[in-house]
């Protein structure tokens, strides 16, 4: 049965408009571009940089860490969390066998079990990695988790999946606009059903 539910339809329309009126589209565009089967071991390697470094910090300083560590010929001094530092240094020297095993998986949910096994890769961010490598999936942190419960749903990638079947979009396309969204009305607090 195709979900209806005119409210949440209405509050991802509202978001999106908003996204990209704030200057996101860009940010859509590639997470709509990623496709599995078109990923290479450094896309790989370079996204696992990129989860790693965003757990537990804002957008803005892990963007700025991951900017000068790749700009600086992957200079590990810049990053000074210790742990996250030994974590990207294994991913530098696995990630050729983690691409590997990936494109070895047969399902979705093999590929994503596998990348919880990565240093750092957790309940949370197994999905941020599986997404930024083209599958179709959303991440379900604290400000997807309030959406999806404001709507009546316990799963964000239920509540996503609803949503993709209304407006035709991407899982993936979908959490990252209304993450953008919340970030945006909320910055990094937890939002307030993202302030309307």
């Amino acid at each position: 049965m195709e979900y209806e539910n005119n409210e949440l339809i209405s509050f991802f329309n509202k978001a999106k408009k908003f996204v990209i009126e704030n200057g996101y589209e860009k940010e859509i565009n590639w997470v709509n571009d990623q496709k599995f089967n078109e990923i290479d071991e450094n896309h790989l390697f370079r996204q696992y940089v990129w989860v790693v470094l965003n757990s537990g910090f804002n957008y803005e300083k892990a963007e700025k860490i991951y900017d000068q560590f790749f700009e600086n010929n992957m200079d590990f001094s810049v990053i000074k969390h210790e742990l996250k530092k030994q974590a990207i240094k294994t991913g530098l020297d696995n990630h050729k066998e983690w691409f590997k095993k990936i494109k070895s998986l047969e399902t979705d949910e093999e590929i994503i079990s596998y990348i919880q096994t990565f240093p750092f890769m957790g309940d949370i961010t197994k999905y941020h990695l599986a997404r930024n490598i083209g599958i179709d999936v959303a991440k379900p942190d604290r400000h997807m988790n309030k959406v999806a419960a404001k709507f009546g749903y316990s799963d964000v990638n239920a509540m996503c999946k609803d949503i993709s079947k209304t407006v035709d979009e991407k899982i993936g396309v979908i959490d990252t606009i209304l993450w953008r969204y919340c970030n945006l009305k909320t910055g990094n607090k937890a939002p307030n059903i993202c302030k309307n």
